[in-house]
């Protein structure tokens, strides 16, 4: 019995340390200059062909029965700086077609450029046909995340 509690306290440790990466202030800077404006004046972040598939691997992974991909779409880059905790991420908005759903929707992802993970904070509701934001209050149904 000991040896299991060892084992899972080990492994919940080394599952935390590998989920909490070392974010410098120089991985901020090449975030910013990575960014790119074109001439419509939007604006691009670095290695976007690059981010574009791990988006939509992260779709196919959060939603398996998606359909079609139609266009992903850079929306934001947010930082969270504090004597405490660095963070940082890209917002991506993806056109999707989903099954029974005459419409494409519309679904926000989450890339993370110092794991380079994708997750999304939406499931799909088949009641109402679209995509609804995770609330803490209540447990959605698992998407794969």
């Amino acid at each position: 019995m000991k040896k299991i509690i060892t084992f899972l306290i080990l492994a919940s440790t080394s599952f935390s340390f590998s989920q909490n990466e070392k974010i410098t202030l120089e991985d901020f800077v090449t975030q910013h200059n990575g960014f790119e404006e074109n001439e419509n004046g939007e604006i691009t972040p670095i290695n976007e062909k690059e981010i574009n598939k791990l988006i939509r691997f992260g779709v196919e992974k959060s939603f398996p029965q998606v359909e079609r991909i139609r266009n992903i779409i850079w929306d934001s880059y947010s930082t969270f700086v504090s004597p405490f905790e660095k963070s940082h991420y890209h917002n991506f908005i993806v056109q999707v077609k989903m099954p029974d759903v005459e419409r494409y929707r519309y679904v926000d992802m989450i890339y993370n450029p110092s794991n380079k993970k994708v997750t999304t904070n939406f499931y799909w509701d088949t009641e109402i046909g679209d995509f609804s934001e995770k609330s803490e209050e209540s447990e959605q149904p698992s998407t794969g995340n």
